[in-house]
């Protein structure tokens, strides 16, 4: 899966860096369903309060973000790196996660 490969990518060259997902399970999903991130070593948060999801985001040094609505605001307030899927209102300094020439 494509968050997957990003978390290994970035682990060759950021070796220290924290990685969290996080996601709800919108009361049927089971936590388990998060487990093969938790096997690579992420901090799952799950069903969380989302101003402080928001403010997670925003302050990320690197926000792998979703495609989704839930992660625009914080992408828009994020000043660090932002990775997205490459699509829909995007801004124009955020990486592409799709781009095999990305660094």
């Amino acid at each position: 899966e494509w968050y997957f490969q990003l978390i290994d990518h970035l682990k060759v060259h950021l070796p220290d860096a924290e990685f969290h997902a996080f996601s709800s399970t919108e009361g049927f999903f089971k936590s388990s369903v998060f487990d093969p991130f938790r096997q690579r070593g992420v901090e799952v948060h799950l069903d969380g309060f989302l101003l402080r999801d928001w403010a997670f985001f925003a302050h990320a040094k690197v926000f792998i973000m979703a495609r989704s609505a839930f992660s625009l605001v914080p992408g828009y307030l994020n000043t660090h790196c932002v990775i997205d899927e490459g699509r829909g209102h995007r801004l124009p300094e955020w990486l592409n996660g799709h781009d095999p020439g990305r660094p």
